[in-house]
């Protein structure tokens, strides 16, 4: 016996199939049986989620940018009058838009 498993029968595992194509692994004499359901074998783990969540949290920051950008060069031909209280509105909008975008895709990153 060689000191591996002294005092305890060796056991078997044994894989199957059954119909509905759900893969079990069980104990010799049916004992312990453990389904393994070919669906969550295909889901891939969680971190790859957060890094498709960052990648679209990047690609709408830089969309946001492009208006921002946009908005300040209109805002350089403004000088005066309500479109220039209206522009300043929207541009402290959008900032803190981008700002939040930023912050959470730093939570996803710090999930991954």
């Amino acid at each position: 016996n060689n000191g591996i498993g002294v005092g305890t029968p060796s056991k078997t595992l044994k894989a199957g199939v059954s119909s509905d194509n759900d893969h079990f692994l069980m104990e010799e004499g049916g004992i312990q049986m453990t389904s393994l359901s070919s669906n969550d074998a295909a889901l891939p783990p969680q971190w790859v989620d957060d890094v498709d969540a960052v990648n679209n949290e990047l690609g709408e920051i830089v969309r946001l940018m492009n208006v921002l950008q946009s908005l300040h060069s209109s805002r350089v031909g403004s000088v005066f009058g309500k479109d220039l209280d209206d522009m300043e509105g929207r541009i402290e909008k959008l900032t803190q838009d981008v700002t939040d975008r930023f912050r959470k895709a730093e939570r996803y990153l710090q999930r991954v």
